[in-house]
């Protein structure tokens, strides 16, 4: 949000980390720990941090989510509220070298460059797009969903504007977000 806006945008969850965790919950950070064991990578766990509770956030967007309510939504081996740069960025212990990935647009604390692990985006993105070019059976049906209510909302929108019911684009913008949104 700019500083200096007007309005405020609904939040929407960067899709790389939704993805990898099921979290929308704004400012929130995951770790997905990890270990090689000569060409086998042994999945550890991922931990969910939630952002600290700012009581002036609350009078206006209501209670945060707790762990245990998120817990309840999501898969996550370990959900923690609140975080800093030092418990997402732990020193290296000496004997387990450590590597941080993170996406080319993400900048990682600059007390994951003083506790020396090697940082790279070189690998996440392009292993996220391959997992995620696999689709289950749920997210094709998602998909198909998707797609009949743009449609839809792209017919609707032809209809109005043929008849003249909508003359600008604000108008056209209403209908079709109206036709989305009463279709879920």
């Amino acid at each position: 949000m700019s500083l200096f806006a007007d309005r405020e945008l609904p939040f929407r969850q960067e899709s790389n980390f939704q993805y990898l965790t099921g979290c929308d919950v704004p400012g929130s950070a995951v770790i997905v720990k990890a270990e090689l064991s000569g060409q086998e990578v042994n999945y550890l766990g991922t931990t969910v941090f939630l952002p600290n509770v700012d009581p002036d956030e609350i009078m206006w967007c209501g209670e945060p989510v707790t762990p245990e309510e998120l817990s309840s939504k999501v898969s996550i081996t370990k959900i923690v509220a609140g975080w800093t740069p030092q418990s997402l960025f732990p020193p290296q212990h000496a004997k387990l070298p450590t590597m941080i990935h993170h996406l080319p647009w993400t900048k990682p604390a600059s007390i994951a460059r003083i506790n020396g692990p090697t940082i790279t985006s070189k690998y996440l993105l392009t292993a996220l797009h391959q997992a995620r070019r696999n689709k289950t059976a749920k997210e094709v049906e998602l998909m198909r969903k998707a797609s009949d209510i743009t449609a839809e909302a792209h017919l609707a929108l032809m209809r109005g504007i043929g008849s003249g019911e909508v003359t600008d684009e604000n108008h056209a913008e209403a209908l079709f977000v109206s036709v989305c949104r009463k279709a879920g």
